[in-house]
């Protein structure tokens, strides 16, 4: 997006430059399918394109109506000062006002609105929804099309407002959902999530015979449970990434679970919410703050740990110093001669496994990767899950090939990948091998 804002300029402050004609005759339904991309929410990767696309196209009209209005060449120093300070004041109003005032990510329609005011207020003539020449049936068609719209957005976002939300909160972290489902596959009490976002960060099932029984990612023979049936207690577990607390559910009575978790809003949420950190047999802790920072620091009194999970890759923006070669230097110093790690990888826009192949190729670890339970063999309330592990020798992987799980290596399946360090990130490749992937799922090898 930021590519795309500061192109944007380049193209509209070039000479002759200003707003294309044909942004002056579509901006009405520019900003509606802005509109509507906004409703759809970034759920798949063609409404991502979309909303680069067409907010790139918002942006041309925004510059280009302020490159058509400078000012003569004496004020034009005044004129970039200005364009700079409302660039730092409109930053500002996002990064500190709107975790304040609102509790969803409301600002994005409501800035869609005032462009589209600004366009009229502030462009000319041939940005009227009529012009001379215009014909009936033509402004008839346009004008219908703008209502079918609206109504849409506004069936839309009754029905958004409708939903069983029982908590919502926002903080500069981003934002939170708690929805209840109706009972689920016949059984009672219902399903909590946990969202954040639109990613979902945990589930519990309501009934109080089955709270303690781990769902969406973590179900019981899952990729991540299968990890935690092969590691023999008493455990020293680490997990960064707390969520609703669901691999709580797998501590037995001799473990000890640390959370490390960067939001000191997610522990309230969790334990007012969900009952897995209360209902664990376990001693759990929770340590707020970056949990690669948190783990570097305590170093020296806390190593040993039979598991470090890493849970932190689920949504769209993840945490890239995670996964650098210097970040899994610092677990390796934390992790017990027989441990593990574990990447739960499981995202919608990125394809991280290869990243961390290579990444860790470079430190004598051996790792596998396991085959995701189709959608035809989930419950309800449980998600594919995608996993790699690592481990300092192959024989502790042995428990988990006896499973299914594939070793990493040639015959992998995974493409190749740059390994990732602190002064090298290539965010862009996972991406385009997700995509990749998509792909060749809608349309065949």
């Amino acid at each position: 997006p930021l590519a795309l804002y500061l192109g944007s300029f380049i193209v509209t402050f070039r000479t002759g430059g200003g707003v294309p004609r044909y942004l002056k005759i579509l901006w009405p339904e520019i900003l509606l399918i802005d509109f509507a991309l906004y409703l759809w929410g970034p759920s798949h990767w063609l409404a991502i394109i979309g909303h680069l696309a067409v907010f790139f196209l918002i942006c041309l009209v925004a510059h280009g109506i302020l490159y058509e209005r400078r000012p003569p060449a004496g004020l034009l120093t005044n004129f970039y000062l200005i364009i700079a300070l409302g660039g730092w004041i409109g930053g500002a109003a996002i990064s500190l006002l709107a975790p304040f005032l609102f509790k969803g990510l409301f600002e994005y329609p409501i800035l869609i609105i005032l462009f589209n005011f600004s366009f009229w207020w502030c462009g000319d003539k041939s940005f009227a929804l009529y012009r001379p020449g215009t014909s009936r049936l033509g402004m008839g068609g346009r004008v219908l099309i703008i209502i079918v719209m609206l109504v849409f957005i506004g069936m839309e976002s009754w029905a958004s407002w409708q939903e069983p939300i029982m908590f919502r909160h926002r903080n500069f972290y981003g934002t939170y959902r708690i929805k209840d489902e109706p009972l689920v596959e016949g059984m009672s009490g219902g399903l909590r999530k946990l969202l954040h976002g639109r990613t979902l960060h945990g589930s519990q099932l309501l009934d109080p015979d089955l709270r303690k029984t781990p769902v969406s990612y973590f179900y019981p023979g899952g990729g991540i449970a299968e990890v935690y049936e092969t590691t023999p207690a008493p455990r020293k577990i680490a997990v960064l990434g707390l969520g609703a607390g669901a691999v709580a559910a797998y501590a037995q009575q001799s473990d000890a679970v640390t959370y490390y978790e960067i939001d000191p809003d997610n522990e309230k949420i969790a334990r007012q919410w969900f009952t897995y950190l209360d209902d664990s047999m376990g001693k759990i802790s929770v340590v707020v703050g970056d949990g690669r920072l948190s783990m570097q620091k305590a170093v020296h009194e806390n190593s040993g740990y039979d598991i470090i999970h890493m849970d932190a890759f689920t949504g769209d923006g993840i945490p890239t110093h995670l996964l650098t070669r210097e970040a899994m230097e610092i677990y390796l110093s934390r992790l017990a001669v027989n441990g593990v790690i574990i990447f739960h990888v499981s995202n919608r826009y990125y394809e991280l496994r290869p990243v961390i192949k290579s990444t860790s190729a470079g430190l004598n670890l051996y790792g596998a990767i396991n085959v995701p339970a189709t959608s035809d063999k989930l419950k309800y309330y449980q998600n594919a899950t995608w996993c790699v592990v690592l481990a300092r020798n192959p024989e502790r992987l042995q428990p988990l090939v006896n499973k299914g799980w594939i070793r990493l290596g040639k015959d992998d399946g995974l493409s190749g990948s740059a390994p990732w360090t602190d002064d090298y990130i290539n965010i862009l490749a996972p991406l385009i091998e997700n995509l990749r992937y998509n792909l060749i799922t809608i349309t065949g090898p």
